[in-house]
């Protein structure tokens, strides 16, 4: 498979998610995954990306958190496992904290797809 191919397969899939494709440049980390050859390229620029706060202004907090978790259970079970008190909790942190899950959950659904097309040595070219 050749270079393009490859970066053709990884962008499809990214467009098939839903919170990756919306919060991560996957494109500025995707040639240097497809020359490498290494899905760490990857899993560093989602790390990256979950170190800063996604959502901030609490009227978008409450906009996503209003859509993703009304509820806020799984916003408040997540700040529970992380240790997070009533005290240190804000809309902000709670969208942050279901965002952060959401994307985890789609890297873990993709990831070994991806890793799959990066090792793929079928008709490989070097493209420059």
């Amino acid at each position: 498979m050749t270079n393009q191919e490859k970066k053709e397969q990884i962008i499809k899939i990214f467009k098939e998610t839903k919170y990756i494709d919306n919060w991560f440049d996957y494109e500025y980390y995707i040639e240097d995954a497809i020359n490498d050859k290494d899905i760490s390229v990857f899993d560093d620029g989602i790390d990256n990306l979950l170190c800063d706060y996604l959502i901030i202004y609490n009227h978008k907090a409450m906009d996503f958190l209003m859509e993703e978790d009304p509820s806020l259970k799984e916003a408040f079970d997540y700040a529970k496992e992380l240790g997070y008190t009533l005290d240190n909790l804000d809309s902000e942190k709670l969208a942050n904290l279901v965002l952060e899950a959401r994307i985890k959950d789609e890297w873990h659904e993709i990831r070994d797809d991806i890793e799959d097309i990066l090792e793929d040595d079928t008709d490989d070219e070097d493209e420059e």
